[in-house]
């Protein structure tokens, strides 16, 4: 049995990569995981340690919930 690893990050590219996927192996028996990347901001690139300075509820609202919408809304598609 294969795993297929599909990165997202809600584009239309990558639905379609998704799709693509999909069709190409609808004959195969296989295991789909779906990844989220973000896109590198700036705060991820500077030198500073930015996870000791924001708070983890912060974190969870700006990153993590709208993210989670997303998904469950390209499951369903």
């Amino acid at each position: 049995m294969k795993s297929i690893l599909l990165p997202t990050d809600f584009s239309g590219n990558s639905w379609n990569a998704i799709a693509y996927a999909l069709r190409y192996f609808s004959n195969t028996t296989c295991t789909f995981y779906l990844l989220h990347v973000n896109p590198i901001t700036e705060v991820a690139i500077t030198d500073i340690d930015y996870s000791y300075n924001i708070e983890p509820l912060i974190t969870e609202e700006l990153q993590t919930k709208p993210a989670r919408k997303k998904l469950n809304g390209l499951l369903k598609k």
